[in-house]
């Protein structure tokens, strides 16, 4: 090769190297900041977002280990081959996290042993000390179980002998095949008949189970919670009955941890706690080259991490408590490896309405690789899969 060309090169490496920046954002810095060193450091997920557009390739936006940083994080802008935009952590101690839950406090009685607070967002899960509460129901615990099936429309329960009208407004939460549970508001009631709001997916059979919630009336035991979208205020029955301005209770408001604008690439997730987001912890739109690699998900409404699109690589995380599926998407030429995924989708009704709840969904996988995983405690299927993917040397276990 000429000596001209191998200068060219060079230089091109060397200016791409000299522009690569690290940036770094903590709990004590301020937005007003360069976030150009650890002693000057931005403070938020929204200056992040609000600087994406000047980042380049090869550069890192660290967070702080220790420190919890709430909101989304929206990736707007490409790295490039063998020069990743990277977002991660620096220091020592815990990840740095990135949450979508908000602590509630302000409680006030409200009757017996319930007590409210004002939220006013939208709420999909609340935690007292990162222990997973229950929307008020009945039953309490368990199922009822239909004697008639109305094809998609609703059902007949004797059991249900209560007014016209009252469990209108209502979630019912019925499983409808083997495979998965469907959630349909009430529209009508009457003499134990049932009526959907809209049709199921799939066509009811005699004898399935099911049980209703998210309804004020049904706020009766502790752990329970409801929260009424009209007024914005939470309410809650407490673990023990205790006051919950005692406790560290927080609710699940924000929709995404990390996502990506469509068709933007080359970027890296790696070393950071995702936890407490009502959708999915990680959500990539079609791209290509994209990483996520030593992070800790939890506490999620859906996906874990749900990443669509080319050369993909989930490696080597740790994905507990979420409530739908670990890791699904459109994943072409992926790898899928060295993944830990603990007690996924375990709270029957809680996931995605209409599918089967998966630790790994390989369903619209191709020629992807999915090896040395190891899963424990899945509500319904380990590992699904499509034609031209691989899978080897897993260890799947159900307790």
């Amino acid at each position: 090769m000429p000596k001209r060309i191998l200068t060219t090169i060079f230089i091109l490496m060397w200016a791409s190297l000299a522009h690569s920046a690290v940036y770094y954002v903590s709990n004590s810095g301020n937005d007003n900041n360069s976030g150009l060193s650890s002693s000057l450091p931005w403070q938020t997920i929204a200056k992040v977002n609000s600087t994406m557009t000047s980042f380049n390739p090869g550069d890192q936006i660290l967070f702080q280990r220790g420190c919890t940083f709430t909101g989304n994080l929206l990736i707007t802008k490409s790295g490039a081959a063998g020069n990743y935009l990277t977002f991660g952590s620096y220091g020592s101690g815990a990840l740095a996290e990135i949450t979508g839950k908000k602590n509630i406090t302000g409680w006030i009685p409200y009757s017996g042993n319930i007590y409210k607070a004002y939220v006013g967002d939208t709420i999909s899960a609340v935690y007292v000390s990162d222990k997973l509460m229950t929307i008020a129901r009945y039953p309490n615990t368990g199922f009822l179980t239909t004697d008639n099936s109305f094809g998609n429309t609703g059902f007949f329960d004797a059991e249900l002998t209560q007014p016209p009208g009252y469990w209108v407004g209502a979630n019912c939460r019925i499983r409808t095949t083997n495979w998965s549970y469907e959630i349909k508001t009430v529209s009508a009631f009457l003499a134990g008949t049932v009526t959907f709001s809209s049709p199921t997916i799939y066509t009811g059979f005699s004898n399935y189970g099911f049980y209703f919630d998210n309804k004020l009336n049904l706020l009766d035991t502790e752990r329970e919670w409801f929260y009424d979208y009209n007024s914005g205020y939470l309410y809650f029955y407490a673990p023990g009955g205790v006051n919950p301005n005692s406790l560290n209770v927080s609710a699940v408001t924000i929709k995404y941890g990390i996502s990506n604008v469509l068709n933007t690439h080359y970027f890296k997730i790696q070393d950071l706690k995702i936890s407490g987001f009502r959708d999915n912890g990680i959500e990539f739109y079609y791209g290509t080259n994209k990483t996520v690699q030593g992070c800790y998900i939890s506490q999620t409404g859906l996906f874990a991490i749900r990443s669509n699109g080319v050369n993909n690589l989930i490696e080597n995380n740790t994905l507990e408590d979420n409530l739908n599926t670990g890791i699904g998407g459109v994943i072409t030429n992926g790898s899928i490896k060295n993944n830990v995924i603990n007690r996924t989708c375990l709270v029957p009704g809680y996931g995605q309405s209409g599918t089967g709840y998966r630790a790994i969904d390989g369903s619209n996988f191709q020629s992807s690789t999915i090896e040395l995983n190891n899963i424990d405690s899945s509500g319904y299927v380990g590992i699904s899969t499509a034609k031209n993917n691989i899978i080897k040397n897993f260890i799947i276990l159900f307790q």
